[in-house]
């Protein structure tokens, strides 16, 4: 059987839910938090929608940045960078409407935000709060290389001083997050979810090459 899902419209906010009630686990998967990041959104769409080995109840927020995604860039109509504003109050409708849904249907097990890198040919992995097991990262990587999908090495953004994470084979770990704005350091510091992770694709890979990186992910670290 298919997934069914529901779609409920809130505040501009487009939310998909598919609830599970033997499930063990609540998942908050999100995308298109930036404007340019939004290819990834209709493959996304794609695999929750028609893949039949789902067995946890989730909660899909596809486009958190409506305003950027119609426009094609990375701020919003406000001018606002969305992922600079969680824990951060600002006059900002778009997102305060995308903080009300994700609130009205937390707490989440683990909350997953999939991300577009338009600048790295590497993908990458932000881990946030409780942390995976090694096996997991381990099975991960290898799945990535054997795609022949390089993994980030090193500093993820040394421009930005929001960032400045160090990458290990595409993986880094925050145990202990700040508050700088972002998700998936704002979702855990609100005790909203224990986890989340932060998945970076990159925007050079085809329209296949994203797919498969998508189902690994998916396959590997979240299911």
């Amino acid at each position: 059987m298919i997934n069914k899902f529901q779609k409920i419209h809130h505040a501009g906010i487009d939310c998909f839910i598919r609830e599970i009630a033997s499930s063990d686990r609540r998942i908050l998967i999100t995308a298109g938090l930036h404007g340019d990041e939004g290819s990834i959104i209709p493959l996304l769409e794609d695999f929750l929608f028609e893949f039949e080995g789902i067995s946890d109840s989730i909660v899909f927020i596809p486009r958190m940045s409506p305003s950027a995604l119609r426009s094609g860039r990375r701020l919003n109509d406000s001018g606002h960078d969305s992922n600079r504003l969680f824990g951060r109050k600002q006059d900002d409708p778009e997102h305060n409407g995308v903080v009300e849904t994700i609130d009205q249907h937390a707490p989440y097990d683990l909350v997953v935000s999939f991300h577009e890198d338009v600048d790295y040919p590497e993908t990458y992995v932000y881990d946030t709060g409780r942390q995976l097991p090694l096996s997991k990262v381990i099975d991960w990587r290898y799945e990535v290389q054997q795609l022949g999908i390089p993994l980030l090495n090193g500093l993820d953004d040394p421009n930005d001083p929001e960032l400045q994470h160090v990458f290990v084979d595409g993986y880094n770990h925050i145990s202990h997050p700040g508050r700088d704005g972002q998700l998936e350091t704002w979702i855990v510091l609100s005790g909203l979810t224990p986890q989340s992770l932060t998945i970076e694709i990159p925007s050079s890979l085809t329209s296949e090459q994203k797919t498969e990186l998508i189902w690994i992910t998916f396959q590997k670290l979240i299911f």
